[in-house]
């Protein structure tokens, strides 16, 4: 198999060997590979990336990633990269990092598979660290951005939360929106 169908193959391939855990394998194969097809190449990318993540290496997946961005960005293998770089970090405990990824899953795929969840991160880390003016500003956005998004209904009810003590009447609001659309 040649051109397009024969790049997915081959990268199929060492995506099989990662997914088998056999890392250095797969590693292996991905690396020495040149493909033609875009979709492929963002795959094989974002499998090197997964593979250096299990084995520990965060600067050779940043690397990875960054080199997917600047070959792929549009490619939603992009977005699982963000996203996996986001969650990397954040089993680490390294919230500003973890934070700084997930922040560009959102802002770079707004209609993307992870952008509610991510956006959710973002709000939820700015409402615990008291930074209440950007809490705010990303809990109505999680709300008016993802309105079908499972985070809404915790959204409705922080927002007003954190407005209570000076706009009971505008929490109030919040509150009876939660009610309504979630009984």
């Amino acid at each position: 198999v040649s051109g397009a169908e024969g790049d997915h193959w081959t990268v199929r391939a060492g995506v099989c060997q990662y997914h088998s855990g056999a890392t250095w394998p797969a590693l292996s194969t991905l690396l020495r590979l040149k493909v033609a097809d875009p979709e492929a190449d963002a795959e094989r990318l974002y499998t090197l990336a997964a593979a250096y993540r299990r084995l520990d290496r965060p600067e050779s997946m940043e690397e990875q990633i960054r080199a997917l961005g600047e070959k792929h960005p549009q490619s939603p293998w992009y977005e699982k990269a963000l996203y996996l770089a986001g969650n990397t970090y954040r089993m680490a405990k390294d919230t500003p990092r973890s934070m700084e990824y997930y922040r560009m899953v959102y802002e770079r795929f707004p209609q993307g598979e992870q952008a509610a969840t991510t956006h959710w991160y973002v709000a939820w880390q700015a409402y615990r660290e008291r930074r209440l003016a950007d809490a705010k500003l990303l809990l109505d956005e999680q709300i008016r951005n993802y309105p079908a998004s499972p985070q809404v209904p915790a959204a409705l009810y922080w927002a007003g939360r954190l407005i209570e003590k000076e706009a009971p009447a505008e929490a109030a609001a919040y509150y009876r929106r939660l009610v309504e659309m979630f009984p």
